[in-house]
């Protein structure tokens, strides 16, 4: 297996920048082995470092060419919404009576193939394995039991701080429970159905956390079904979006509801979204389906820019904020690479706040997994992992555009 580090300080060939040209401008490359799926990466003031590489059948280190671990069919990798910690699902054996626990192991990992934590546990296996969140800001995990009645908090070490009950633990077929993290870790957002047993319905609640689990606020959704959730840098508003639960005449058949730091709603939007970022300022709202992608302005509901791809099988992956007056999204045309989904010739197209277009980065004749954008803590240096290799781009400061 050939995995090695390189950093260049060259313009490739396969990268094509249009409009300002400048604007989102190559600084370097790690090469890798093929197959390259995301990668784990340490930022700081400085920019962006790849730490660890993921491919479909290991995990590999970016330091050395022999460091890497084989990954199992029956195990599965999670990484945490910034790319800065990953996970190692690992189920044992299921036991001979379905009705016992099933042991399990979860590793936790940062900056090398060798653990940082290890959580041993169970679940009563009915076909749905539990979920587990990183923590990033506060170097910590989450464990939410598979019908969502329950979190288990774990701290650094992999100790379990605390454990925290929602419902009864009703068995249901409904979306997996979701949670998000504000900037700093103090909030994060939990998605769940509540369990009637009187009545045997299941209610759709969200929950506004601190890092333990203490309820700062709840609220039942009124949505049929969640595909999308998320929480503003300083943990003070709440997106979800969804199908409307029973749309009557003219009303919009899917909804984005905000809430505020009390859990009241904001605003309502007919809109559709299965990917939601805010702004900083969180006074604007950063939407996307697979084709189309809207910026809305949250003061007076009104759309600021709404654009949608021309080609039926080219595709949005993912969006972000970089600062205030920028946001950038990933796109590509969906193939399939040994079954699996790609996003063929990928592209990276940074905006204005009003939706003016400042640059187009294309690189053609490759593909990528995920086309997931990795952003700086700062915002000016972007990750994008391609095949076989992992790119990092400099974004030109505001007053030189």
């Amino acid at each position: 297996m050939k995995i090695f580090r390189r950093f260049k300080f060259l313009l490739p060939v396969f990268l094509f920048s249009s409009l300002t040209g400048q604007a989102l401008r190559f600084i370097g490359e790690y090469p890798t082995a093929n197959g390259l799926i995301e990668v784990v990466v340490k930022c700081d003031s400085t920019g962006i470092v790849p730490e660890l590489y993921v491919f479909a059948d290991r995990l590999a280190g970016a330091e050395s060419v022999n460091s890497a671990i084989m990954i199992r069919r029956d195990q599965t990798l999670l990484i945490s919404g910034d790319n800065h910690l990953l996970g190692l699902f690992s189920p044992a054996e299921p036991p001979a009576n379905h009705t016992e626990p099933r042991p399990f192991e979860f590793y936790g990992f940062s900056n090398s193939i060798q653990p940082d934590f290890i959580i041993r546990d169970s679940w009563l296996d009915t076909g749905r394995p539990p979920t587990f969140f990183p923590n990033t800001a506060k170097e910590a995990v989450l464990q939410v039991t598979p019908n969502g009645d329950q979190i288990k908090f774990y701290n650094r070490h992999g100790r379990l701080v605390r454990t925290k009950r929602f419902a009864q633990n009703q068995p249901h077929n409904y979306e997996t429970p979701l949670v998000r993290f504000n900037a700093d870790g103090s909030r994060l957002v939990f998605f769940t159905r509540k369990a009637d047993i009187e009545t045997g319905t299941l209610t759709p609640m969200l929950y506004l956390l601190s890092p333990i689990g203490e309820e700062i606020w709840q609220t039942r959704i009124i949505l049929k079904t969640v595909a999308a959730l998320a929480i503003s840098e300083s943990g003070r508003s709440v997106a979800v979006a969804g199908q409307t639960l029973r749309p009557v005449g003219a009303q919009a058949q899917y909804a984005i509801f905000i809430f505020d730091s009390t859990g009241r709603i904001q605003n309502s939007l007919p809109y559709r979204a299965i990917q939601m970022a805010f702004n900083p300022a969180e006074d604007r709202l950063l939407i996307r389906t697979a084709q189309t992608v809207q910026l809305i302005d949250l003061q007076n509901e009104g759309i600021i820019f709404a654009h949608r791809l021309s080609r039926a099988r080219r595709e949005i992956a993912d969006l972000c904020f970089l600062d205030e007056a920028r946001f950038i999204i990933s796109l590509g045309t969906i193939n399939f690479k040994n079954g699996q989904p790609v996003y063929d010739n990928p592209a990276i197209r940074l905006y204005l706040h009003d939706g003016r277009m400042l640059a187009e980065n294309q690189f053609p004749e490759t593909y990528s997994h995920r086309a997931k954008i990795i952003k700086s803590r700062l915002g000016n240096q972007i990750g994008f992992s391609l095949q076989n290799r992992f790119i990092i781009l400099q974004v030109t400061p505001k007053n030189q555009e």
